[in-house]
């Protein structure tokens, strides 16, 4: 397990959402690289023993379906997170690299956003792999 585990670790994007008045549901979104959907016990890992991420498959809905955007991290993250396909932001095959001047174009909505006027506070955690941001360019 412990391999698995630091696998996840190193390439997890972890996306939470919580409804501050209690009137929708609360969500978290594991977007990991080079992670199948039959590496988890909840989703019939004949070996696997089960973690935290099984306890909460165990305790809420759990999807069996998923298809990425891209098959690169940087489009595929961008693909979640806005719900657009990465070539129609000019993000084909590419990723971007440390240290560059690209980034998730500013006028792209975010899930996030959408959900932040409907009363979520929203965080990630984990390899965001967008590009820079607006307060720190040397990120």
């Amino acid at each position: 397990m412990a391999t698995n585990m630091i696998k996840l670790t190193m390439s997890l994007l972890l996306v939470g959402f919580a409804s501050s008045d209690n009137t929708g549901p609360n969500f978290v979104i594991f977007f990991a690289d080079d992670f199948g959907w039959g590496d988890l016990h909840s989703y019939g890992h004949p070996t696997q023993e089960k973690g935290r991420i099984d306890e909460m498959a165990d305790n809420g809905i759990r999807f069996t379906q998923w298809y990425s955007a891209e098959s690169l991290c940087t489009p595929s993250r961008m693909g979640m997170m806005t719900g657009r396909m990465p070539t129609r932001m000019g993000m084909g095959h590419t990723v971007f690299a440390p240290g560059g001047n690209t980034a998730l174009p500013a006028n792209e909505t975010t899930i996030a956003e959408r959900l932040v006027p409907l009363g979520y506070k929203t965080g990630m955690a984990g390899k965001w792999h967008l590009g820079i941001n607006k307060e720190n360019y040397n990120d």
